[in-house]
């Protein structure tokens, strides 16, 4: 074992390499290894890349934890076929507090945020979690950047409750998703929905309420 892998076990066993008060969790003096040593990057995105597929829960529950910080270096493909080396099941919960207390969705979200289109089986394996599991919202806005046409095909997952789907889909798409789920309930306007419109230019925003909810 190199001395970066060794530290980075030991990190993320104990948190006894990189110590600061202001660090809560081993992954963050991790974190901040990957941004500030830079000459040694890779070996740190290695050992961690490593650690996604590990039996032991506090170092893969680390490895997770900095999924997306690492993502850009070795892709979402690479990345999903180390996850993959051991079941990742649903409802697992993480060594320590991470982004959200399952770790095969925190995986899942952080792949499909960074997933790009020639990431197929990543692509193929966020379809099948998004048809299976009830947090398929937050897989299904990046599946609309990813796969227009599937979620056009399956706009039964979609809930009228979540316009960023509609909003992640090409311009030329979105009244396709409007179409599929109508009829529209009544808008209810809120601070929330009234920011959603303005995030949009006030033809597209016009042109896509009309559609919701014709006259």
């Amino acid at each position: 074992m190199s001395s970066i892998e060794s530290k980075v076990q030991r990190q993320l066993q104990n948190g006894s390499v990189w110590y600061a008060r202001d660090f809560i969790h081993p992954d963050d003096g991790l974190r901040l290894a990957l941004r500030t040593e830079t000459a040694s990057r890779g070996a740190y995105v290695e050992a961690l890349r490593q650690r996604l597929g590990s039996t032991d829960l506090r170092q893969r529950t680390g490895a997770i934890a900095l999924l997306r910080e690492i993502l850009p270096d070795i892709g979402a493909d690479r990345a999903l076929a180390a996850l993959q080396l051991a079941p990742l099941n649903p409802g697992q919960q993480p060594a320590w507090r991470i982004e959200v207390a399952d770790l095969e969705q925190a995986a899942a979200r952080a792949l499909a945020a960074n997933a790009t289109a020639a990431d197929i089986e990543t692509i193929d394996w966020i379809k099948q979690l998004a048809v299976e599991r009830d947090y398929r919202v937050f897989l299904l806005v990046p599946l609309a950047r990813l796969d227009p046409n599937w979620i056009l095909e399956n706009a039964a997952l979609v809930s009228h409750s979540s316009p960023a789907i509609l909003v992640a889909l090409p311009v030329d798409r979105r009244e396709e998703l409007i179409d599929a789920l109508a009829p529209w309930p009544p808008e209810e306007p809120s601070p929330l929905t009234r920011a959603f419109w303005k995030r949009l230019p006030p033809a597209e925003s016009a042109r896509l309420r009309d559609r919701m909810w014709p006259e």
